[in-house]
């Protein structure tokens, strides 16, 4: 075990072990900026940033050690069982028929023109939520919606937003998205209490979103496409796939463990899937044709967990090489004396800088990750509550995030919306400036500052969290 009491000293001072993180974000943007940022990319910038901030430490031993202790962090461990678990629920989601009923319930809802705006909205919301990915939202329901909604008179600037604006808020809310998980886990909150807390945020930023996509889609012009053009799919009886969806949200909010609340949504989600005839049992699981082939489902599920696993493994790396040389105590006390003397001040340092890390980097957890450790400080100060602070970092990853063209969520909407409207000849708006309106980010922006600046929805260290907490708290 590292000895954690021992201080890490750096050649060049205590900031010198910034180093890694800085190598890691030059990383980041260079490869967002050539458009290919992707996790495993990500991986070799930590390595990289790694390798050299050790030739900059005086205790070689102790950097190491301080290396280890951040990748075996209880937080980090929390982390990874988690993923594992919501990765096998999203392929059983995926494959048990959830987004074909999804898509049913869009298309034969009767919605056109800037109705079906709305409904394209709100299931890419319900979607997301679920899967906790707005890129496995945009990805699954572009390719569908948005040929659907040009054919149904939508307008095509207000149909994209709704895409992106949907999956924006499934990321923020879903208690098995990767902001929510890493937001909770790394400041000590049960996700039970971050989604009741979080839940006045995002409803009331998604409701003034709506408004605004209805008033973008009555300004805009209809372009429709010859009848018949496309043959809208669906199956009414994926529908029935929203039951494991609520249990989880159910089992999640009465305070069951988040596996234990996976777990069931998970059996529920194989039931469900099989009896209505989307999977087998042994789409589930079986003995591959070859050695070392795919075993089904559950096995994709879990692979499809280890790039974003090993790249928080090396982030809490960096970090605490960061915390043990003492820079984030030097970061928080400059903080404290400068930018944050008040609860509000403290707050909104946190919502600040959080935003500024995530806007080079083309992924949000990781600016999550690297702000953790100043938020659950500030929190620990004013003796705000851990949920508070996990809303604090998520719903600020969520903002500016959602609006640039080099993130990976932003690529992934437009690439999928660009690839469905070529298909069938149809029009889509250009990626700047949409990307810049997309309007949940800019309501919960303004949410988060108004619960800031009032105290609505604030919550301290005592305090029991409930629904009725989240919408009648002020000061």
């Amino acid at each position: 075990m590292a000895n954690t009491e021992t201080k890490l000293e750096m050649y060049g001072g205590s900031l010198a072990a910034s180093i890694p993180l800085i190598i890691a974000v030059i990383g980041f943007v260079v490869f967002s900026v050539y458009e290919r940022g992707a996790i495993t990319a990500f991986w070799v910038s930590c390595f990289i940033g790694i390798l050299v901030g050790i030739l900059f430490a005086k205790n070689k031993r102790r950097y190491a050690q301080s290396v280890f202790e951040g990748i075996s962090r209880g937080e980090g461990a929390a982390i990874y069982v988690i993923w594992i678990f919501a990765g096998v629920l999203g392929q059983i989601w995926r494959a048990g028929g959830m987004i074909d009923g999804m898509v049913w319930l869009g298309s034969t809802s009767g919605a056109t023109g800037m109705w079906f705006v709305l409904v394209t909205f709100v299931i890419s919301c319900l979607l997301a939520t679920g899967l906790g990915t707005s890129v496995g939202t945009v990805v699954a329901l572009a390719p569908v919606l948005y040929p659907a909604g040009i054919v149904l008179g939508a307008d095509p600037l207000a149909l994209a937003l709704a895409l992106i604006a949907g999956g924006a808020f499934g990321d923020n809310l879903g208690p098995i998205s990767d902001t929510t998980i890493v937001s909770s886990v790394s400041q000590g909150a049960e996700i039970g209490d971050v989604v009741k807390s979080r839940f006045p945020l995002a409803i009331v930023a998604a409701t003034i979103a709506a408004v605004i996509l209805l008033i973008i889609a009555s300004m805009g012009a209809s372009v429709a496409a010859q009848a018949g053009a496309y043959e809208i799919k669906g199956n009414p009886l994926g529908l029935i796939q929203l039951v494991s969806l609520v249990a989880l949200l159910a089992f999640a909010i009465s305070g069951r463990h988040i596996v234990e609340s996976v777990s069931y949504s998970i059996i529920i989600a194989a039931i469900i899937g099989i009896g209505i005839g989307a999977i087998t049992l042994t789409d589930l699981v079986h003995i591959p044709d070859v050695r070392g082939g795919q075993t089904g489902l559950i096995q994709k599920g879990i692979a499809s967990t280890t790039a974003p696993i090993i790249f928080v493994m090396l982030i809490l790396g960096i970090t605490q090489v960061m915390i043990n040389a003492g820079v984030m105590d030097r970061f928080i006390n400059w903080a404290k004396k400068t930018v944050a003397k008040s609860v509000r001040q403290a707050e909104a340092s946190v919502v600040l800088f959080t935003i500024l890390i995530t806007i080079p980097l083309a992924a949000n957890a990781p600016g999550i990750l690297i702000m953790a450790d100043y938020a659950k400080r500030i929190a620990e100060e004013f003796k705000l509550h851990a949920a508070r602070a996990a809303n604090l970092l998520d719903c600020a990853a969520n903002t500016a995030f959602y609006m640039l063209p080099w993130h990976n969520a932003v690529i992934a909407w437009y690439t999928a919306v660009a690839a469905a409207a070529a298909e069938y000849s149809m029009p889509y708006p250009p990626l700047v400036p949409t990307c810049l309106m997309n309007p949940y980010a800019w309501a919960l922006l303004g949410v988060l500052l108004f619960s800031i600046a009032t105290g609505w929805n604030r919550s301290y260290r005592d305090d029991k969290i409930s629904y009725l907490t989240g919408w009648t708290r002020f000061g």
